[in-house]
């Protein structure tokens, strides 16, 4: 009779190897695949909605096996990278992910279930990750320079915060019977979205202004500064819009409406900004375009400018805005092809080079 052998943690991290460099920041394809197909929801392309939809499932469960695997192979390999200046912010990527995957379930009529699962998931990941990131920072004996800690990936603490009141706003009533509270909690993660982001963005432009950068050090993270004050304002119209459906805080309507549109006409300000900066770091300095993981953010940050600008001109009743998404919408559309091939030609070139 054959004897059952009991494998040991050292024996079944063998083949899963490649983890333990998993970047954690990889959850921006689920954020990147999420927004864009709630573009082609809203701009009314089904079909092209639904794709996307049922990919992003998948990914986010690849995806969440990967992290769950490196976190019990590879601990120290995971708490060093939520340890570290530039890497930690990464794993914020998780919560705006799983919130942006819970507002698909909903809008796109399928399990109201599974996105409440996704909002409590999501709650405990970002409490978790940001105060233990946060803290980290904080009590770190050896730091660098001011102006060298922190870089654009650090705007996935708003990013992440605003994608849970957009969830929660979007689940309102399923997830308490008393709308109240969580009307309000939301109405303070939104806030505090704005607020962070006023703060973190200050220090990033103080960073890139007043120490020399590299065109090697102006990566694709930095098109956060834009995708964040983008979902901000998504997120202001959509707690606008529950304002107004419940009846409840409506004194504070006008104020996040003001919040709403201050935040998108900074992102519509880092738009010319950051192309230019792309043609100095491309054209002018030739550094090559090679896919990377981080270049997620900026399909992110494409998608995410042409949602919040279909909802603002809802809000506001100013349908002349909404020439803005049925036009960006096909650019983030297009950059997000382009990534997802790279992605799939740099997966088949690592499976060949091992072979060999």
């Amino acid at each position: 009779m054959a004897t059952m052998q009991i494998l040991m943690p050292t024996q079944l991290s063998k083949p899963v190897r490649f983890i333990e460099k998993l970047p954690p920041m990889y959850f921006a394809l689920v954020m990147a695949t999420g927004i864009l197909s709630l573009a082609f929801k809203l701009l009314n392309y089904e079909r092209f909605a639904t794709i996307l939809f049922y990919l992003n499932n998948l990914q986010f469960s690849v995806l969440l096996l990967l992290f769950v695997l490196r976190l019990v192979f590879y601990p120290k390999a995971f708490l060093a990278d939520l340890k570290s200046n530039e890497k930690g912010p990464g794993y914020l990527a998780m919560v705006a992910g799983s919130s942006i995957l819970g507002v698909q379930h909903v809008l796109l009529g399928y399990s109201t279930t599974t996105a409440v699962i996704l909002w409590v998931f999501a709650l405990i990941a970002w409490l978790l990750l940001s105060y233990s990131f946060v803290l980290a920072m904080i009590t770190k004996t050896e730091k660098p320079r001011l102006e060298l800690v922190v870089s654009g990936g650090w705007l996935l603490l708003t990013v992440s915060t605003e994608s849970l009141c957009i969830l929660g706003n979007t689940l309102m009533q399923k997830l308490f019977s008393d709308t109240a509270v969580l009307l309000f909690t939301n109405l303070c993660l939104f806030t505090l979205g704005v607020v962070l982001y006023l703060m973190l963005a200050a220090i990033i432009l103080h960073r890139l202004i007043a120490a020399k950068v590299k065109p090697q050090e102006f990566t694709p993270p930095y098109w956060v500064l834009l995708g964040a004050a983008a979902i901000c304002t998504l997120s202001g119209a959509v707690l606008v819009g529950k304002m107004n459906d419940l009846g409840q805080l409506t004194d504070l309507i006008p104020f996040v409406k003001g919040l709403s549109v201050f935040m998108w006409s900074i992102a519509c300000w880092w738009i010319p900004l950051l192309l230019l900066l792309e043609i100095w770091r491309h054209l002018i300095s030739r550094v090559p375009i090679i896919y990377d993981v981080a270049y997620w953010d900026t399909a992110f940050t494409l998608g995410m400018f042409t949602v919040a600008t279909y909802r603002l001109a809802n809000m506001l009743d100013h349908l002349f805005l909404k020439a803005i998404p049925a036009f960006t919408l096909y650019i983030a559309a297009g950059f997000w092809i382009l990534m997802f091939v790279g992605m799939a030609l740099s997966m088949i070139k690592g499976l060949a080079e091992k072979r060999s």
